[in-house]
């Protein structure tokens, strides 16, 4: 063999850099993606929120660039299913196996991605109509029932310690009710304490240090109770604001405590405000769902773009080689056996490439020595048949008559004498017995 078998067949490397270039964008645009998504998922916004209008517009303009590429990008994919298509009607090398792995890749995907969907949908609409449903009205009554019985706890306390006070200043003679009054209020335990009438009559009065946001109130208290109107103890003790105890004391006159101010809300306000706010979450019920359902519907369309793309770039890796395989089969079916596979990939395909390629130097090579060879036996046969052909001149030109034969007795060479001597009517084939030539006389 020459040279040519031993020579190792290069493989022809294409450029990577438009390659390169389209997976550093693939990648720009995921993590985009992935940032806009983290926003909406982990509620980024309320972390690092946009201060002004540039970096509004700069939200907006990531928002846009992003769904841009999301649209060019579908396109893309669009065009590639569309010129899937095309092969496989035209039958072109690869295209079966390329669109049954596209098919298989997707299925697998479709099975997790449709899970997944399905049960965050339910999972989805089971929690808004858990979290949106009626407060329960078991907890709301449980809730005003321990308000009502936390009341009259307090109102309780508060009329045994008006009562005590009572039972105090009525051992104390009248000049000195104020001074017992002004003692009471140093101890800081009282905002107003008096001493009424059953006429409004005041006979002492002394009251802490009260903010003027709260005075009007708490004078408007003290009038309402120093009424003429016969009204329970408990009249002016509501749980909100500032409270009030009567107690008798002695004779027409009443004591009045007004202890330090409570909250202006109640638990039947908070649970009225929370059912207005529960009310405006149910009205924007259907807007969580769509926000929840697009959320989804997002997320598995990107699922299934990115296994539909890997899904592509891992068929286009089968189909590539296979297609080069099947026109390099072509070619040397033809007879050019100096046709080569350029080798696309880096896996064990590569290998298969470099075998072909080996297969078919190997082949032209023994074709070339095989073509040598045969030239060398046709110019062999030429010069033999050429001394044959003088040797045969020689012969005939001899009155002598010659026959040669073989091992077998067959008549090789036989001249014009030997024909005439042997009286024979044409000239014997080369494969004949010389027993046959002969009559039996002469062979006597």
């Amino acid at each position: 063999m020459s040279n040519t078998a031993n020579q190792t067949v290069q493989p022809i490397q294409k450029p990577t850099r438009g390659r390169a270039a389209r997976w550093v964008l693939v990648g720009i645009v995921a993590f985009l993606l992935a940032v806009i998504a983290a926003q909406q998922l982990f509620n980024l916004g309320a972390v690092l929120p946009p201060e002004t209008g540039s970096d509004t517009l700069l939200l907006y303009a990531l928002s846009s660039l992003n769904f841009a590429a999301f649209v060019v990008f579908s396109f893309i994919l669009l065009r590639n299913l569309l010129r899937l298509r095309r092969e496989r009607h035209d039958r072109q090398p690869g295209a079966k196996i390329q669109t049954r792995l596209l098919v298989y890749f997707i299925g697998l995907s479709l099975l997790p991605i449709a899970a997944m969907a399905t049960f965050s949908y339910l999972f989805l609409n089971r929690s808004v109509e858990k979290w949106m449903g009626r407060l329960p009205e078991n907890v709301v009554e449980r809730v005003r029932e321990q308000q009502r019985e936390h009341l009259a706890v307090q109102n309780r306390d508060l009329h045994e310690t008006t009562t005590l006070v009572a039972a105090m200043i009525k051992e104390k003679p009248q000049s000195e009710w104020q001074a017992t009054l002004d003692r009471l209020i140093l101890t800081g335990e009282i905002t107003a304490v008096e001493i009424v009438s059953g006429d409004g009559v005041v006979a002492a009065h002394s009251e802490t240090t009260v903010p003027d946001s709260q005075r009007a109130e708490l004078n408007s208290l003290l009038q309402s109770a120093r009424g003429p109107i016969a009204q329970s103890d408990d009249a002016f003790a509501n749980g909100k604001g500032f409270d009030l105890m009567a107690v008798p004391l002695t004779g027409p006159w009443r004591l009045m405590l007004v202890p330090h101010r409570r909250s202006d809300t109640d638990v039947n306000d908070t649970i009225a405000g929370s059912q207005r706010e529960y009310q405006h979450l149910l009205q924007t019920q259907r807007k969580v769902r769509l926000l929840g359902m697009s959320t989804l519907g997002l997320m598995t369309l990107l699922l299934l773009f990115a296994s539909t793309w890997v899904a592509i770039h891992l068929a286009r890796g089968f189909a590539a080689p296979i297609r080069s395989l099947a026109e390099a089969s072509k070619e040397v079916a033809r007879g050019n056996l100096s046709h080569r596979v350029d080798r696309i990939a880096d896996d064990e395909l590569a290998l298969l490439a470099d075998s072909f390629n080996q297969m078919t130097a190997e082949l032209e090579t023994n074709r070339r020595d095989l073509e040598t060879g045969a030239g060398a036996l046709r110019d062999k046969n030429l010069a033999l048949e050429e001394r044959r052909n003088y040797i045969e001149t020689v012969l005939e030109s001899l009155s002598t008559g010659v026959v040669s034969l073989d091992r077998g007795d067959c008549v090789t060479t036989i001249n014009t004498a030997a024909i005439s001597i042997l009286k024979l009517n044409e000239r014997p084939s080369v494969t004949a017995k010389l027993t046959n030539v002969l009559n039996s006389d002469e062979v006597n």
